[in-house]
């Protein structure tokens, strides 16, 4: 069922953004106007100037495709002729290197994706993330609110065999490198010295939501210790310090003051890096999942010397299945990744991607010289 709101839009004098107003009249999403949003994963801001686009990136010396008649630009807007030939027409070297960098980056281009559940959804070819728009996005109450309804616990059976595979997939990770490590010393305690290894081996549950439950089954099967984080229902000393870390370093570039450089390095090395971190059915609801990825990984919650992130979420293997798939009912789901989005992920934090089981939507990077 469509979800109603009785909203209408008018752009603020400044055209920053919209204010709402009641109005007694049924919201479709067809009759807004909205913004188009960076992606809230890459911050890719190249938007598809055909497709309802307010703000445009490209440089003004560019041909506008939606206008021009030319040659050129058809080649850009319009399949080649079926005979394989172009239209004769004369152009210069210049504006043949324009038409070649346009077609990169209609690539990378972000477009409208869907208008599903009366929401409007956005599909970002830089890094393939499926986005909702801000303006759908719930208040903060109702998310938490949301989150409390939901029967995950570690009492419920069904819900531990779900994640069941993201702990036997890391452990069987963890228990290669710690086997690695006791051949590699000759000594009659290679047990005992394999256990106290292992004791370092701590990880972090990275919104556990209010039942955790993997850190009770990675002791319970793997005898590790998880710690846990979600920021309605857990705070985390580590996470803290690490926003708050990150929001020096902001400062500080802006500041350019050597000092206070000095003072944030101090401040970064009192983070306690975690060998393990899990993000399991969460980062589907991240606003911003750049900002966590970053504090996961450059604000050094995660351990760059062997450290593994495991990342599980519902992949979207094809555009097809979205209009029909179960995901996006959940009205606190706001991002979808695709395989695609996985991949750059790795390759945007210099991670190995280990593993990609796209059935179970789980993923696991590793952060370090390679691991054999």
């Amino acid at each position: 069922m469509s979800e109603k709101r009785k909203f209408y839009f008018k752009k603020n004098k400044d055209g920053s953004g919209f204010n709402t107003k009641k109005k007694n009249k049924t919201l479709n999403v067809d009759d807004l106007n909205l913004e188009m949003v960076p992606c809230p994963l890459c911050e890719n801001s190249l938007y598809d100037k055909t497709n309802n686009t307010i703000n445009e990136q490209k440089d003004k010396n560019t041909t506008d495709n939606t206008t021009n008649t030319t040659t050129t630009t058809a080649a850009i807007t319009t399949p080649i002729n079926e005979d394989n030939t172009a239209t004769t027409t004369t152009t210069t070297t210049t504006t043949t290197t324009t038409n070649i960098n346009e077609n990169n980056e209609n690539e990378k281009i972000i477009k409208i994706f869907s208008k599903r559940l009366n929401k409007l959804y956005y599909g970002c070819g830089e890094c393939g993330l499926v986005y909702m728009h801000p303006h759908f996005h719930v208040e903060n109450n109702k998310e938490k609110d949301r989150y409390e309804l939901h029967k995950n616990s570690p009492t419920d059976e069904k819900y531990k065999s779900f994640l069941k595979p993201c702990v036997e997939k890391l452990n069987l990770l963890l228990e290669k490198e710690l086997n690695q490590f006791g051949n590699d010393d000759n000594n009659n305690n290679n047990n005992d010295k394999k256990e106290e290894k292992k004791k370092e081996f701590i990880g972090l549950d990275y919104g556990c939501g209010p039942g955790p439950t993997l850190s009770l089954m990675f002791k319970e099967i793997a005898n590790l210790n998880v710690e846990n984080y979600d920021p309605y229902f857990m705070k985390h000393e580590m996470v803290e310090k690490v926003e708050n870390n990150l929001k020096i370093k902001t400062n500080q570039k802006q500041q350019e003051e050597k000092e206070k450089e000095e003072e944030q390095q101090q401040k970064e090395e009192e983070i306690k890096s975690f060998k393990f971190i899990t993000c399991t059915e969460a980062i589907e609801h991240f606003k911003y999942p750049i900002k966590d990825l970053n504090k996961i990984i450059n604000g050094g919650l995660i351990s760059k010397d062997g450290g593994y992130l495991l990342i599980m979420t519902q992949l979207l293997l094809n555009d097809e299945m979205f209009e029909n798939w179960h995901y996006p009912r959940d009205f606190t789901h706001i991002c979808f990744f695709r395989p695609k989005t996985i991949d750059w992920i790795a390759q945007k934090f210099n991670a190995n991607l280990l593993e990609l089981d796209q059935s179970k939507g789980i993923s696991i990077f590793y952060f370090g010289e390679k691991n054999n």
